[in-house]
C-alpha cells in the first residue's frame, strides 16, 4: 500500500473549505485509508456493535411491576394511592396503583389508605365485614379496620386499578 494523500471538504459558511492530510502510517505498518472498501467496513463494524448493544439491553433482568403498577405485596398497615402512573401517562397505556397489593395483616388491624395529589375512591367487593367504601380523597390518609379473617377486593371506581386485602 502507497501512502497517499486524503482530500476531505468541510464547509464553514458558504464556502467550501479543503483540507489537505498525509496518509498516517501506524508503527505496525497499517494505514488510516478512507477508501470505500474501510469506509463500509467500519459501517460494518458500527451496525454490529449497535445490535450487540441493543441485544444487551433487551435481555436485561428487568422485571415489570405486577398489573396496575404497584408492589408485588407486602405487609403494611399503609396502602398508597399513586399519584403517578406506570407504564405512561394516564389514559394512553399509563395507570395507577395501589401499593402494596396484595396487603396481608392480623386481623383487627387499621389499614390507614393514603392519597396523594391525584383524587382516588375505594370501593370494597360485597363481602361478609367488608369496611366501608372510601369516597373521591387526595392529600389525606383515612383509616379502616379489618376484623376478620378473609380476602377483601377493593378498586377505584373514577380510574380502575384494584388491589386486594388478605386478612389472617
Amino acid at each position: 500500500m502507497s501512502a497517499r494523500s486524503v482530500r476531505p471538504t468541510m464547509t464553514l459558511a458558504t464556502k467550501p473549505v479543503h483540507l489537505v492530510l498525509p496518509a498516517v502510517t501506524l508503527q505496525a505498518g497499517w494505514m488510516i485509508d478512507d477508501s470505500s472498501e474501510v469506509m463500509a467496513m467500519r459501517a460494518q463494524r458500527i451496525a454490529v456493535g449497535l445490535l450487540i448493544g441493543s441485544s444487551v439491553v433487551a435481555c436485561s433482568s428487568y422485571t415489570a411491576p405486577s398489573t396496575g403498577g404497584g408492589s408485588v405485596g407486602g405487609a403494611s398497615d399503609t396502602i398508597v394511592a399513586s399519584s403517578m402512573t406506570a407504564g405512561g401517562p394516564y389514559g394512553n397505556g399509563g395507570t395507577y396503583f395501589f401499593s402494596p397489593s396484595p396487603d396481608t395483616v392480623s386481623a383487627g388491624t387499621t389499614v390507614r389508605f393514603s392519597f396523594g395529589a391525584v383524587g382516588h375512591n375505594v370501593r370494597f367487593d360485597a363481602a361478609p365485614n367488608a369496611p366501608d367504601s372510601i369516597p373521591s380523597t387526595e392529600n389525606a390518609a383515612v383509616p379502616r379496620s379489618f376484623t376478620s379473617a378473609g380476602t377483601y377486593t377493593y378498586r377505584c371506581t373514577l380510574h380502575g386499578e384494584t388491589g386486594v386485602v388478605v386478612v389472617k
